[in-house]
């Protein structure tokens, strides 16, 4: 009988691609997810590890080396070969974006989120039944959000080699200015006008963005609403709104509940009234 190859962790169902994705899918999901699980947008510790898991998988699936070992004899064949996990613990999840694409993962150099703009939110309205709103549901909405360009992968150029470091920032993305007050001298933060807070100036643009390295996108979500929803509340999903700018944040998306009346039911706060004929 063989040896049992199953491993603990199915890289490709972790990044949410199939067996025969190529590289270029695999850096673009990886992307995606890795913005969606940052700590700027997720801050919960489930998330942090999450990002770990999916770096260390792609670590694997984006080297030409690992992957043959990994496809053939899994977990197992990579540790016989000295090929060990090293981003589950790495140092903070920053460093390993940077780690893996020299950069973090809202763009820019280190400094950049100093004055970098928060995405825009996006709103979408859901109704319920009564008996949805009460016991709970799942609903997949669609809705319109500012994302990052495919053509350019959020890199606003045409290439690598048509992005350079801002001169009037050093890449950094923020310029400081000294300012007199009554206490003495100030030393204030702000975004760099040149690079818009980016840290990078675009001299080949992207076409299809023109060097914006956004694109408006079409997002489909699947939402969890809770038991005992009333009509008029709004649920917020944090970092579910179009990206940031120049290292900003994502924006929210807000889902605001509508629930239709019940002929048998009524609803008194956490009670339910039921209307005798």
């Amino acid at each position: 009988m063989g040896q049992d190859t199953r491993v603990a962790h199915d890289y490709y169902e972790l990044l949410g691609v199939g067996r025969d994705a190529d590289a270029a899918m695999i850096k673009k999901v990886f992307r995606k997810k890795a913005r969606e699980l940052h700590p700027d947008v997720n801050p919960s510790p489930e998330a942090e590890a999450e990002f770990r898991s999916i770096a260390d998988a792609y670590d694997v699936l984006s080297d030409d080396e690992k992957r043959p070992i990994y496809d053939r004899y899994g977990e197992a064949g990579l540790k016989k070969n000295h090929y060990e996990p090293q981003y589950s613990s790495f140092g903070n999840v920053s460093d390993i974006f940077s780690a893996l694409f020299g950069e973090d993962v809202f763009g820019g150099g280190r400094g950049a989120g100093h004055g970098g703009a928060r995405g825009d939110d996006a709103l979408v309205h859901v109704e319920l039944s009564f008996r949805d709103a009460a016991l709970g549901a799942e609903r997949e909405v669609s809705y319109q959000a500012i994302g990052e360009c495919d053509t350019c992968e959020g890199l606003g150029a045409e290439s690598p080699e048509g992005v350079s470091n801002c001169v009037q920032c050093a890449g950094s993305g923020v310029v400081r200015t000294v300012a007199r007050s009554l206490f003495g001298q100030v030393i204030q933060e702000s975004a760099c006008p040149r690079c818009a807070g980016r840290g990078k100036i675009v001299t080949d643009p992207c076409l299809t963005c023109q060097g914006s390295a956004e694109q408006p996108d079409r997002q489909t979500l699947t939402i969890k609403i809770p038991a005992g929803i009333s009509d008029g509340q709004r649920i917020r999903l944090s970092g579910r709104g179009g990206i940031g700018s120049g290292g900003g944040p994502a924006g929210n998306l807000y889902v605001d509940i509508a629930v239709t009346a019940d002929e048998r039911f009524l609803r008194e706060g956490d009670d339910l009234i039921t209307v005798a004929d």
